[in-house]
């Protein structure tokens, strides 16, 4: 699994918990509900996460820091998000104002959420809330959120993009997460230039026994030397079937496309 896909996947097991009216039974989903205590204040109230204790109190930015943290760690958690030990993250514009200083904060309009994003919504001037995005498609935004719906708990949304009052996206540094493959720079699939793609062909080409390589824009068959299809080509030479470019290229190693072969066809019934 990727680092996003694994985050997603201790996001979705909580789906369905309730918060609780009471700071007991909290691993309970649906005990003495409902409330604002919940266990993932709790956990985290035991580390130096925050800068004070957070049960009792609104919980969806701990909830988005539980899913990080519990996933990667304390130490792979700061790594990707920038959130120092004793922080404000469980106010979802301090928990902004991190990425931001990391330069990982997307305000909306300026690039598409992703999954694994935090989506940070807003209330006028009033960063109100966030939830982790799953998935933007077809212009809809599906998230898991924490100390949201009725009973307030973690719930699925599902919302078009366009119809959301929204600050942006906080989009941890998942790349950095140990034994995560970093994700392909588009700009580098497009610097092969043809003279190079024609060396590497020519090079499997050879390697594969179909023809060797004499030039960067001429090939022979590895056969040509061996005989056994000598007489085959001279006929096909002789009898017109092929005609060549003119300077005695046949490009015998080439593959044959369907146009190629209709021409061939043609020939040979027309003759």
């Amino acid at each position: 699994m990727t680092a996003v896909e694994r985050v997603l996947a201790t996001a979705s097991a909580e789906v369905g918990y309730e918060g609780h009216a009471l700071g007991e039974n909290l691993d309970n989903f649906k005990a003495n509900n409902p409330g604002k205590y919940n266990k993932y204040a709790r956990d985290l109230d035991q580390t130096d996460m925050f800068n004070g204790t957070k049960n009792g109190a609104d919980w969806c930015a701990v909830f988005a820091c539980w899913t990080l943290w519990k996933t990667f760690g304390m130490e792979v958690f700061r790594k990707i998000t920038g959130i120092p030990a004793r922080s404000l993250a469980a106010g979802v514009s301090y928990l902004a104002d991190y990425f931001k200083a990391k330069g990982w904060f997307i305000p909306i309009g300026t690039g598409d959420p992703q999954p694994g994003d935090l989506v940070c919504y807003r209330n006028g001037i009033y960063w109100q809330h966030v939830g982790l995005i799953e998935k933007y498609k077809d212009g809809y935004l599906y998230t898991i959120e924490g100390n949201w719906g009725s009973p307030y708990g973690v719930h699925r949304r599902v919302n078009r993009l366009a119809s959301l009052s929204l600050w942006g996206f906080c989009r941890p540094d998942y790349a950095a997460v140990p034994g995560e493959a970093p994700a392909e720079d588009p700009k580098e699939a497009v610097t092969m230039t043809d003279e190079q793609f024609a060396a590497m062909m020519a090079k499997y080409l050879a390697a594969h026994g179909s023809e060797l390589a004499t030039s960067l824009d001429k090939l022979k068959p590895a056969a040509e030397a061996a005989g056994w299809s000598e007489e085959a080509r001279k006929w096909a030479v002789q009898s017109g079937l092929f005609s060549g470019d003119g300077r005695g290229n046949y490009d015998w190693g080439k593959a044959l496309t369907r146009e190629m072969a209709a021409v061939l066809f043609f020939k040979q019934a027309t003759k």
